[in-house]
């Protein structure tokens, strides 16, 4: 009953999955992007509970104030590197790049 020329029950199934790949990568974006590197760094190298400590927020700035400069560190490149992850992850019909669609910089000064 489809109008491609396949049966409707393929059709469905190829929603479904169009659907479900790109909210995956939504709630897997999110997941990730949400781990709380200043309190765990805080936490298990430290011994200590970062939000109770300083300004009590668990980002990079009260994490160098509270555990020092490793720590601050630790802390902003786990914060850096969970966007990056996801950042770098392809999407699909993506290049590892940059967008499908671009073109190499000679075809492109070819049309100007």
């Amino acid at each position: 009953m489809s109008d491609v020329g396949i049966p409707g029950s393929t059709a469905f199934f190829l929603l479904l999955i169009l659907i479900a790949i790109p909210f995956a990568a939504f709630v897997g974006a999110f997941l990730i992007g949400s781990i709380p590197f200043g309190y765990l760094i805080g936490r298990f190298f430290y011994r200590t509970d970062i939000r109770m400590q300083g300004s009590g927020n668990i980002g990079a700035m009260n994490a160098l104030r509270t555990l020092g400069t490793a720590g601050a560190v630790a802390v902003l490149f786990g914060g850096g590197a969970d966007g990056a992850l996801v950042e770098g992850i392809p999407r699909p019909g993506e290049r590892a790049g940059g967008d499908a669609g671009e073109e190499d910089e000679g075809e492109e000064a070819a049309h100007l």
